[in-house]
């Protein structure tokens, strides 16, 4: 059996190409498979380098010789992977036109020239260099839409600098880094013209993106369903202690149709022998899960600690995630605890809380506040909590 359609998902940094090729391949592993970028297909891309030395080799010190032979070798020998594979449909990410786009914004942000001055020299090398597959191929340029990019600039960039941290780079690489992307997405632009790509427009969440690709007329005969309707909710609570996020989960379970889950089962999946999973696995093993349990079309998540993870959820599911922060007094808190164990040492029993909190306080609790859907004022009866917040989440 051979490939019958390879999709090729082109777009600037950031732009989701990792994240919509992964959710492609969601519930489809038996016949959609994402065989990534390049960093396995080419040992001319070096590996092991330190930061700056990665910096030097993509950006200064390699020729437009030794650099293009580096890229596009890589896409080449993946080209030669999807033909030798017995999926259905390949995805992959940078696609053909991208290569070019890269060689034309990277020697032009290096002569500090314009992007055009280097098509033509891109294009005479490419015609020779790059080999196309025969089999029907889409490549889609996922195209940044700025409304969008501002009204979710705050998440954005929580989660950028989130998976940058420990990046050191010198203020003379930072900016040459931004003009690249500059003239990278004005590369992109050109080449979704003259070649002819398809374009999505990148104004929604991850998912509804992925669901825009999936209906893409090109790839409309390709059995890939969309997922997760728009009116399914699945609710992330967070809080300190004693705020009733636990109360409000198990009363969502018992009389509004919601499953629950502890967000521990889903850390253990991502974690691996060397380390524990990233919001950003987290996150989207948690998509996965829905994804392949589409009967479930409401679920509450708890208890988010740091912020991290809950803004990834929203900007993968958007509308469909909710942020709820259960909001309480100390006093009040202090209280219900004092209530729940009368058997129990008071003092031990705050000492407990405090503790707690602290190390929540430590992981960002309080900074879920800033980034909730909903802010729900728990000091109350919890019938009133449940009350509004189903209100909110219109189900």
């Amino acid at each position: 059996m051979a490939v019958e359609h390879i999709v090729e998902l082109s777009s600037p940094d950031f732009g989701g190409k990792s994240t919509q090729a992964s959710i492609l391949t969601y519930g489809n592993y038996s016949f959609v498979h994402n065989f990534g970028g390049f960093s396995n297909y080419s040992d001319r891309i070096p590996h092991g380098l330190n930061l700056n030395e990665d910096w030097n080799w993509w950006f200064r010190d390699t020729s437009f010789q030794l650099l293009g032979s580096a890229i596009v070798s890589a896409y080449n020998a993946r080209t030669n992977a999807i033909a030798g594979s017995s999926y259905d449909i390949a995805v992959a990410e940078r696609g053909a036109s991208m290569v070019k786009a890269q060689l034309a914004a990277n020697f032009a942000t290096r002569e500090d020239a314009e992007v055009l001055d280097f098509i033509e020299i891109v294009e005479d090398y490419a015609k020779t260099e790059i080999v196309l597959s025969n089999t029907p191929r889409t490549e889609l340029y996922l195209k940044p839409d700025p409304v969008y990019q501002s009204r979710v600039a705050q998440l954005l960039e929580f989660t950028r600098n989130l998976n940058t941290t420990g990046a050191q780079f010198s203020p003379q690489q930072t900016d040459f880094y931004v003009t690249y992307q500059g003239k990278l997405r004005e590369a992109l632009e050109h080449y979704s013209s003259i070649d002819k790509l398809g374009e999505i427009t990148v104004d929604a969440s991850a998912l509804d993106v992925n669901n825009t690709i999936r209906s893409f007329e090109s790839l409309a005969d390709l059995r890939l369903p969309t997922l997760l309707s728009p009116a399914n909710r699945y609710i992330g609570l967070s809080g300190l202690s004693e705020s009733g996020k636990s109360k409000i989960a198990e009363i969502l379970a018992k009389d509004h149709g919601f499953m629950r889950f502890k967000l521990s089962f889903f850390n253990a999946l991502a974690r691996t022998e060397k380390s524990i999973g990233s919001p950003t696995i987290v996150a989207n093993k948690i998509l996965q899960f829905l994804i392949e349990n589409k009967h479930i079309n409401r679920a509450s998540f708890e208890s988010f600690h740091g912020p991290h993870l809950a803004t990834e959820l929203k900007l993968l599911l958007g509308n469909r995630w909710l942020n709820v922060y259960t909001d309480v007094e100390d006093g009040a808190r202090q209280q219900r605890l004092l209530e729940q164990f009368p058997d129990s040492d008071p003092n031990d029993l705050l000492a407990n809380q405090v503790a707690k909190d602290y190390a929540k306080n430590l992981a960002g609790v309080q900074h879920n506040k800033d980034f909730a859907d909903i802010v729900l004022d728990n000091n109350s009866s919890i019938d009133k909590s449940i009350k509004f917040l189903l209100d909110q989440i219109t189900l």
